[in-house]
């Protein structure tokens, strides 16, 4: 009879130790996938975003008369440049609706998103001339599509150009005017 028990209790053992095997095996190949299969997800769904704030900025040409020496002579021309001074937002409203959608890759699933992202920023020309203002809306990720970019100043669209990772948008203000900018896009993301 002890001898039965302890076959018993000997084939537990290798069972026991065999099923940890196997676990831990499916485990660390699972969660040693993840990383390859995250970057497949993103390059198809979207990568984490994570939005900077918009950037407000007057720019004004001043023209300056500059002394040059070409083969011994002295030359003087006239140089333009762009200085931009950053502009305060005095209010901001900024929403982001986000919709959840799980996808599975492999074993695993992955938590991927669809957001709609609005804000409305309020700001006034601090100068009592008319200046031509520059909008920047950076995107929050760089392997990520963007739907429907808008950027709408007092309820009017404004042409947008898009320049690296963020939509620019340029328009006049009158002196002392305050204006309201709306910025909105859709997209999708992966995780955060």
């Amino acid at each position: 009879m002890f001898k039965r028990v302890a076959a018993i209790i000997a084939i537990f053992i290798c069972t026991t130790v065999a099923w940890a095997i196997l676990g831990s095996t499916i485990f660390y190949r699972t969660y040693d996938a993840e990383s390859g299969l995250s970057g497949r997800v993103a390059s198809t769904w979207g990568a984490p975003q994570a939005q900077a704030p918009l950037a407000i900025a007057r720019e004004w040409p001043e023209e300056k008369t500059v002394e040059v020496e070409e083969k011994g002579k002295k030359i003087t021309r006239t140089e333009r440049q762009i200085h931009s001074e950053a502009v305060k937002i005095d209010a901001s409203r900024v929403a982001a609706t986000l919709h959840l959608d799980y996808r599975q890759k492999g074993l695993l699933w992955f938590s991927t998103y669809k957001v709609d992202f609005d804000g409305a920023y309020t700001f006034q020309n601090p100068t009592s001339r008319e200046e031509e203002f520059v909008f920047r809306l950076p995107f929050p990720a760089q392997q990520a599509v963007y739907d429907n970019v808008q950027l709408l100043l007092d309820d009017k669209t404004l042409p947008l150009t898009f320049n690296g990772s963020q939509a620019v948008a340029r328009t006049r203000l009158p002196a002392g005017a305050k204006g309201v900018l709306r910025a909105a896009y859709r997209s999708q993301g992966l995780d955060s």
